[in-house]
């Protein structure tokens, strides 16, 4: 069973996006925005009115909420998308070599036999020298978070991260209960 903490308690998408260098005019895909969209909404004011954050995920009520809450923030730069991020070119909205940062937070852990066609479809949409940011849950017991069975770590998926052809950047400590690397797409 998942349990989840809400907030910027379990992870700061400010300092998050600080780390990944996202700045004004970007283009950054949040792949698996998530119901609560934290990191869609704090990248959409990092990038200003010049940027465009797309909002992905799989379920469609995710990305109706999405649109609305964003509407309320008045943020215009906020496009939501659904897609299944485990389909190749699934995100169609979404053009090849267009986006300078994505964002999969939380999300390898649930696709146990497709991430390395998440990461593709990550590869796909990055321009070339753009940056994608890999959080996932600790394989370790915590008191929040999925079953330990479901974990990753970060040796669990740098070799389908390099063999996609991303380079890996270098890795930070984004939580107490998160481990975090950014690669770049060559």
């Amino acid at each position: 069973m998942i349990k989840a903490a809400s907030g910027n308690a379990l992870l700061n998408p400010a300092k998050i996006l600080s780390e990944a260098n996202v700045g004004f005019g970007e283009t950054i895909a949040d792949l698996g925005t998530g119901a609560q969209a934290h990191f869609t909404m704090q990248a959409a004011h990092v990038v200003g009115d010049r940027g465009r954050v797309y909002g992905v995920d799989v379920i469609k009520s995710i990305v109706k909420n999405l649109e609305s809450q964003a509407k309320a923030a008045g943020l215009h730069n906020v496009i939501p998308i659904w897609s299944n991020l485990e389909t190749i070119g699934g995100a169609k909205g979404i053009a090849n070599d267009s986006v300078d940062a994505a964002l999969i937070i939380n999300v390898l852990f649930q696709s146990k036999d497709k991430r390395e066609n998440i990461l593709k479809e990550a590869y796909r949409m990055l321009k070339s020298g753009g940056r994608l940011v890999v959080i996932d849950w600790k394989k370790r017991p915590s008191p929040i978070g999925p079953q330990v069975t479901m974990r990753l770590s970060l040796n669990d998926i740098t070799p389908s991260l390099e063999k996609v052809g991303f380079t890996i950047d270098h890795t930070f400590e984004p939580g107490e209960h998160h481990w975090g690397v950014i690669a770049i797409k060559p």
